[in-house]
């Protein structure tokens, strides 16, 4: 009787290993949109890429004026879900804290994966926003399209400013707490800057313009860049403003689906076009002088990609080793669905979604590696940026915020 009865339970606690196992391959196998991971950075227990088996073509060993293939060399790399918010806007701190901005306005901070509120203000119609170079404040504009209001939220004081009502669109300067931007001024619109860090100061004006719908990026301490809107059937315009010489400059000619973010270093530009017969698109990397550097074989979009500057791994272990300029770029394994879009207004209204891999450029030598590949995940990756050796991106399938290590 009693070897029966440790029979059973050891056949039990066979039964109860192989149920564990199979749970375990079943979470870790769920598409990223379905799981319900714990808020917090990537771990070395994150998942790892795993090779794709063909399908990408192989590697040309690097480029000149033409992007190099994908290569078929898989990194492994770690992944993660920051949080289980929905998120518009990001920043994230040197401590690996994360200030998120909701779809709704409201304005969380996550530590550790754990949420609290900075905001609990609900903003109706919430357009765009943008955190100063350390994350500290956040422009926000809202309203109508056409005629937005702008306001400001400190995330020390936990309290909100409004701006003056005739700014038409705004920017934070790359490395204090001044705005560059457009405001209506009678039959004209002008360039200002307001240095939002001292309540004494007044707005100083830049320059008259003319044109309509300009929009600028202060990507530089003396280089402003002025964009206007565009889609697959409105050309855009991009100009150069330098402030020290107040003089415009012409980046790119004006084409269809202008999309561009430019480097910190202000040395480089990822420039986006629609294609000549509106359909799919064309990748450049420019400079501010609007020189072409590389023309790139894929197609992604800008929304996809950050520029960083890092060691390169082979030359880590040399104190004088210089720092190299990247592009990192999320990549669609769908890249036929995205040539026969109409880019970038079928990707932006949300008619086409992609699913994306991870690689980065070497800027110098147009070398592409591997950063990240999981044909289990469903990412489709947008507002791409870097801090702390990390990219981070939202989900368009969840609006969550992620994070792949470079």
């Amino acid at each position: 009787m009693k070897r029966l009865v440790y029979l059973l339970i050891i056949v039990g606690a066979i039964g109860l290993v192989i149920a564990g196992g199979y749970f375990l391959r079943q979470k870790i196998s769920q598409p990223a949109e379905k799981a319900q991971q714990p808020g917090g950075l990537p771990s070395a227990g994150g998942i790892s890429g795993q090779p794709q088996a063909g399908g990408q073509p192989q590697t040309n060993g690097g480029t000149q004026k033409e992007g190099g293939s994908l290569p078929v060399k898989t990194v492994e790399q770690k992944f993660g879900v920051i949080a289980q918010n929905q998120v518009l806007d990001f920043f994230v701190d040197k401590d690996n804290n994360a200030v998120i901005v909701q779809p709704d306005g409201q304005i969380m901070k996550i530590v550790k994966g754990e949420a609290s509120a900075l905001s609990s203000v609900q903003i109706n119609n919430l357009i765009q926003t943008e955190f100063s170079y350390d994350g500290k404040k956040i422009i926000a504009s809202f309203g109508d399209k056409e005629r937005p209001q702008y306001s400001v939220f400190d995330t020390t004081s936990k309290s909100w400013s409004p701006l003056d009502q005739n700014i038409y669109s705004a920017t934070w300067s790359p490395n204090d707490y001044q705005i560059a931007y457009v405001a209506n001024k009678g039959d004209a619109k002008v360039l200002a800057i307001l240095d939002l860090g001292n309540i004494k100061a007044k707005a100083k004006e830049l320059a008259t313009l003319y044109a309509e719908d300009l929009h600028p990026r202060w990507i530089s301490s003396d280089q402003i860049i002025l964009e206007t809107n565009s889609g697959t059937f409105s050309t855009g315009l991009s100009l150069r403003f330098d402030i020290s010489k107040k003089l415009f400059t012409q980046i790119v000619p004006e084409r269809a689906g202008l999309r561009t973010i430019w480097d910190k270093s202000s040395k480089f530009g990822l420039v986006f076009v629609a294609g000549n017969n509106l359909r799919g698109g064309e990748l450049a990397i420019s400079d501010t002088g609007g020189n072409l550097l590389h023309r790139l074989s894929f197609l992604t979009l800008p929304s996809k990609c950050s520029f960083y500057s890092a060691v390169p791994a082979q030359a880590q272990s040399t104190s004088s080793a210089a720092q190299v300029s990247f592009l990192a770029c999320a990549i669609p394994r769908n890249a036929d669905a995205l040539k026969i879009s109409r880019l970038p207004d079928a990707y932006e209204q949300k008619m086409v979604y992609s699913t994306d891999d991870f690689y980065k450029i070497d800027l110098a030598s147009g070398d592409v590696s591997e950063i990240f590949k999981d044909p289990s995940l469903a990412l489709d990756t947008d507002k791409v940026k870097i801090f702390n050796g990390t990219l981070f991106f939202v989900n368009r399938f969840d609006e969550r915020l992620y994070a792949v290590s470079l």
